[in-house]
């Protein structure tokens, strides 16, 4: 895992998805009555009876999704801890960081800036010991260099 101190929390989206997907299974267009009883379990935290009627209604495969993260669905204790618990704010904030309004980079470029952004924001240029890691982040530097002058003459990269 890329940040092994990080709190891990499911999308609460893509976990109701998952409960719609078993409702319209099971329950056909009587699906909404019983997601907004088992969406309301999940709100509180109740993991342990979401997985339990999923059971239920002979779904394992659902209810294994579920059980295996249980921890990462604790929603109160998240909404307390003031974590976000829908994955858009993270999504807005990559677009925001890497695009404008618009625009596409080419994946040689995104991949050069995000590599630069993520070795500054790790502090990792003080912490270059080999000749090898500094030629990668003198190559990361050159092509976020060149990158940068075709955004500004041009604008970036049109896929």
């Amino acid at each position: 895992m890329y940040c092994p101190n990080g709190v891990r929390i499911v999308d609460w989206y893509h976990a109701v998805e998952r409960l719609w997907g078993l409702g319209r299974e099971a329950f056909g267009e009587r699906a909404s009555e019983w997601v907004e009883k088992v969406k309301e379990w999940l709100w509180e935290g109740r993991v342990e009876e979401v997985v339990r009627e999923c059971e239920s209604e002979g779904v394992a495969r659902t209810a294994e999704y579920f059980r295996e993260r249980r921890e990462q669905m604790d929603y109160p204790a998240f909404r307390k801890a003031g974590y976000p618990i829908g994955s858009g704010v993270a999504e807005g904030a990559c677009k925001g960081r890497c695009k404008g309004r618009g625009q596409r980079w080419k994946s040689k470029g995104l991949e050069a800036i995000l590599a630069l952004r993520s070795a500054v924001m790790r502090n990792l240029p003080s912490r270059l010991t080999s000749p090898d890691e500094i030629g990668t982040l003198s190559s990361l530097i050159r092509m976020w260099r060149t990158e940068l002058l075709k955004y500004e003459k041009r604008g970036p990269d049109w896929e």
